[in-house]
């Protein structure tokens, strides 16, 4: 199982050089990455800022998490 994360997605943090995310503190279990990112797609704004977006938890050390 795959656990990932509802994050709001921000802007770029200088400092850290990493897109910052803010907690929705909700959480779901995914099979696989492939259903990580079809959920992402269902939410039809991934990747602008103000979106909500679905992340594997593994993956939380690429972004600044506040």
């Amino acid at each position: 199982m795959l656990i990932a994360k509802l994050y709001r997605v921000g802007g770029w943090d200088s400092a850290t050089n990493k897109r910052v995310l803010t907690s929705t503190q909700k959480s779901k279990e995914f099979k696989n990455r492939q259903q990580v990112d079809s959920e992402n797609k269902n939410l039809n704004t991934v990747g602008g800022k103000g979106s909500l977006c679905w992340i594997p938890v593994k993956d939380l050390g690429k972004f600044e998490v506040r």
